[in-house]
């Protein structure tokens, strides 16, 4: 086997395992989607691109993503609500807008420091997301990729980073503390807002510019350096 089609076995409610084959290279849109008792899946060294929604709404419990991909479609694993852990390898250049979206046990994100493209609301309402690592090859983190991660509390930004867009952040209310990398020229609007649990901030040395309604909603915040 060396292809497999769109759709393929969407909606395959009794699946519960798929292991595919050396050769592929691709799993096309929709191809495992709403495959709801689908725990695990095996992926060969050879894929390099999951399209849109390839396991949208499954039962993944955890996924092993192989060395050698390097671009993660549109809403490909979104609403995978059993999902909890996601291993990113080196080789990944393109996470799409919403990739993650509605994962709401998934608890880490470690995004590999190669990552060159981070779409809109990547990992929005992954309610259950504690911890997360961006690397500075991103330059900028979109907006609302953690929008409504109401249990984050551990946030890693790299050096390199140079902005922070609309709603990035929006009613993270685990969010205590965030450092941000010196970096940083640029935070969007509403970026903090509702992040009712953070009790300070410090600007970076290198912000030229900030949005409205950043820390609206804050009602814990204490202090701030500027």
């Amino acid at each position: 086997v060396e292809s497999i089609g769109m759709s393929a076995f969407s909606g395959c409610s009794s699946l519960t395992e798929i292991r595919v084959p050396e050769g592929v290279a691709e799993i096309p849109a929709n191809a495992f989607s709403s495959a709801g008792q689908m725990v695990n899946v095996v992926l060969p060294d050879t894929v390099r691109t999951i399209g849109k929604r390839a396991f949208a709404e499954s039962g993944l419990l955890s996924v092993h993503l192989p060395e050698g991909l390097e671009t993660i479609g549109r809403s490909a694993f979104s609403n995978c609500t059993r999902l909890k852990s996601a291993s990113f390898p080196e080789s990944l250049r393109t996470l799409e807008q919403g990739a993650f979206s509605g994962c709401t046990s998934l608890e880490s994100a470690e995004l590999p420091s190669g990552l060159e493209n981070l779409g809109y609301s990547a990992f929005e309402d992954c309610t259950g997301l504690l911890s997360v690592r961006v690397p500075g090859t991103i330059g900028t983190i979109p907006g609302s990729t953690f929008e409504g991660c109401t249990s984050l509390n551990q946030v890693e930004i790299s050096e390199g980073v140079t902005g922070i867009g609309e709603d990035a952040f929006y009613s993270c209310v685990g969010l205590k503390k965030i450092d941000l990398p010196d970096s940083i020229e640029q935070i969007g609007s509403n970026a903090f807002r509702n992040c009712s649990g953070l009790e300070e901030f410090r600007y970076p040395a290198g912000w030229s510019s900030a949005g409205e309604s950043i820390f609206q909603g804050c009602t814990s915040l204490k202090r701030i350096d500027i």
